[in-house]
């Protein structure tokens, strides 16, 4: 009997003792993680994952470290597994990183995918709202400069003059008019993008209950 409760306080004495090298590998990775330094931070983040190999908060953890250094085909791989989270704020933070992995690598129409079922998730994600009106909107304007585009070429091609090169009367546009349209809407993305975080807000913070 005394062998038996021996062998069982020693089972949970090496249970507790992986549980807490997990959750200081997962401390030791947020910390490198808010200095910046998250190929130091994913590899602690990789050492706790051994450990717990089913848990989708360390996946998320290491799918953030792995975006912040612009690992976005890795990333991609650990947040999927991290999807398989029950809390549906969690998962729709996952979805929402999803959808600025898709971005940052100009898959739009897959990020607008994500973004809509982070918000599906949690219907009060404002910044996945908020994202998915941004890139409905650029889409929407784009296919209009398309057909405005299609339709100039076919009602009307530019003129030239006797050098054969572009005539800016008949074209109705002068190089440096363009310049200064261009830089004007630059100038109005930058306005616009202060007065929120930005069009893509950068991934959330890593999971640190443990």
């Amino acid at each position: 009997m005394n062998k038996l409760l021996c062998m069982i306080a020693l089972f949970f004495l090496c249970a507790g003792g992986a549980q807490g090298s997990t959750a200081g590998k997962i401390r030791t990775g947020n910390s490198y993680y808010k200095k910046g330094q998250f190929d130091k931070a994913a590899a602690s983040y990789r050492e706790a994952q051994i450990t717990a190999p089913q848990n989708p908060n360390i996946d998320y953890n290491i799918g953030n470290a792995l975006y912040k250094s612009q690992n976005f085909a890795e990333a991609e791989t650990e947040y999927n597994k991290a999807l398989p989270v029950e809390d549906p704020v969690q998962k729709s933070r996952v979805y929402y990183n999803l959808g600025n992995n898709a971005y940052r690598q100009q898959k739009t129409d897959e990020a607008l995918q994500y973004y809509k079922k982070a918000l599906s998730a949690n219907p009060r994600d404002i910044d996945a709202k908020y994202n998915i009106e941004f890139i409905s909107a650029a889409k929407k304007n784009k296919d209009k400069q398309k057909d405005k585009d299609k339709q100039d070429e076919k009602n009307k091609k530019p003129g030239k003059d006797m050098t054969g090169k572009p005539d800016e009367k008949k074209s109705g546009m002068s190089k440096e008019d363009a310049r200064r349209i261009l830089q004007y809407y630059n100038e109005s993305d930058k306005n616009a993008a202060k007065k929120r975080k930005m069009p893509v807000p950068a991934a959330g913070k890593t999971d640190e209950d443990w």
